[in-house]
Parts: C-alpha cells; structure tokens; sequence
C-alpha cells in the first residue's frame, strides 16, 4: 500500500541529505544534515521492522524467524547501518581517515 512509496522515499531522502552533509561547509549545518539523515534511517529501520511483524502476522520480529521477507529485510538495514559511521570518519566528517584511495 503506502509502503510502496514511503520506502523508496525514505531510502532518497537519507543518501540526500548524506550529500548534503557531503558538500556542506564543515560546521553545525553538516552535522544538521548528518543528524537529519541519521534520524531518516530510524524511521526506515522502524517501518522495515514493522514490515516483517505484519508480513508474518506477528511470528517474526527483527531478532527471530526464518523467512526470506525477514531476511532481506534485515540485510537492507544491515547494509545501511555502516554509512553514519563511515561519514564521522572520512575526510567530510572528523578526518580520521584522510586517505581514501
């Protein structure tokens, strides 16, 4: 239903305001757009987590079951959990890593 739409504009809107955390100056408004984005990713985290509670009529959760709408739902959250953390540490975050190539 309304799902079909969020989702996909939810995943748009977070690599959208990774960019524009991305080509921000460094200062408070990178860091609004890293938070913003941050808190995009809950809300999609949330919903996917919904999503296998209803799609199993409440036998699956995030932490249990088998089925493969569960699984490739959390490999979509596991594949987005790594970005906040690569961004506090490139050369647009804090610098830790400044070579990148």
């Amino acid at each position: 239903s309304y799902r079909k739409f969020m989702m996909p504009l939810l995943c748009a809107a977070n690599l959208l305001c990774g960019v524009a955390a991305m080509f921000s100056e460094e200062g408070a408004m990178q860091w609004t757009w890293f938070v913003f984005s941050c808190v995009i990713w809950m809300i999609y985290t949330y919903y996917n987590m919904q999503q296998i509670v209803e799609n199993s009529d409440g036998d699956e959760n995030l932490f249990h079951g088998q089925s493969d709408y569960r699984m490739l739902s959390v490999i979509c959250i596991a594949t987005w959990f790594p970005f906040p953390f690569w961004f506090v540490v490139s050369p647009e975050g804090v610098g830790l890593v400044s070579d990148v190539t």
